[in-house]
């Protein structure tokens, strides 16, 4: 995209229901985690649920591995690695009467350090496998990187924030706490300095809630703040 479109710099925003209308927040550097997916597909043997010693239950297997999954950060990465690791999608047979042959899980993996990332993913890929040598079974791992982690220029940031005391004064915030929540503009700016910051729009409802309540009365201040940003950092 920037050999199409050649960029200095980049910026963006992003509404946020944790803080008070018109807070404008920025956080120099390390900001947001990097995000894998991932995907579990447990291949057993389907069979009627009335002899269930015919079969291999694929069911009873991934709720098993489930709770495994969540001893990987707990046991295996250092406290100080903030490391998240989330079975967001349980699927597995459409009768009342049958036990079904295939099971799915899947999730996502949010981080800071890239070698902690990768640890759960060694960690994952061990359960998986212990798992089929303990069934006598199938156990496919699909783990894959999504977004970076966003890495705010430190020297822009200290502009954003400029620029967000101009418009909302004490009601700008210069922070230190990272997030784990992702955001694919973290790979933008992997490649071209740039910086993500936050909008308050009201506390409420969470991202991603079916309750979330969207308050379009916060785009005029996003739209101010886009363009003092041109003005002083040159043409977007």
């Amino acid at each position: 995209m920037f050999d199409r479109f050649p960029c200095d710099e980049v910026y963006t925003l992003h509404n946020s229901p944790y803080q008070a209308p018109g807070v404008i927040g920025v956080t120099p550097g390390p900001a947001l985690a990097g995000a894998n997916f991932f995907d579990i597909t447990i291949t057993a043997k389907g069979c009627h649920a009335a002899s269930p010693e015919t079969g291999i239950d694929s069911l009873v297997i991934a709720a098993s591995l489930v709770g495994q999954i969540q001893t990987i950060v707990s046991r295996n990465i250092k406290p100080t690695d903030p490391v998240v690791v989330s079975v967001t999608q349980f699927h597995a047979g459409a009768a009342y009467n049958v036990i079904p042959e295939v099971a799915t899980l899947a999730g996502t993996v949010r981080y800071f350090n890239r070698d902690a990332a990768a640890r759960v993913t060694e960690r994952m890929q061990a359960l998986c496998d212990g798992t089929a040598a303990a069934h006598g079974i199938e156990v496919k791992l699909d783990m894959r990187n999504v977004f970076d982690v966003l890495e705010n220029d430190p020297t822009l940031s200290q502009h954003v924030y400029a620029v967000a005391r101009d418009l909302v004064g004490d009601k700008a915030e210069l922070r230190t706490e990272r997030v784990m929540g992702s955001e694919d503009f973290a790979d933008m700016a992997q490649i071209v300095p740039g910086v993500q910051c936050t909008i308050g729009h009201g506390i409420g409802p969470a991202l991603h809630n079916p309750g979330f309540n969207f308050d379009d009365a916060f785009l005029t201040l996003g739209s101010a703040y886009y363009i003092r940003m041109v003005e002083t950092r040159g043409a977007a």
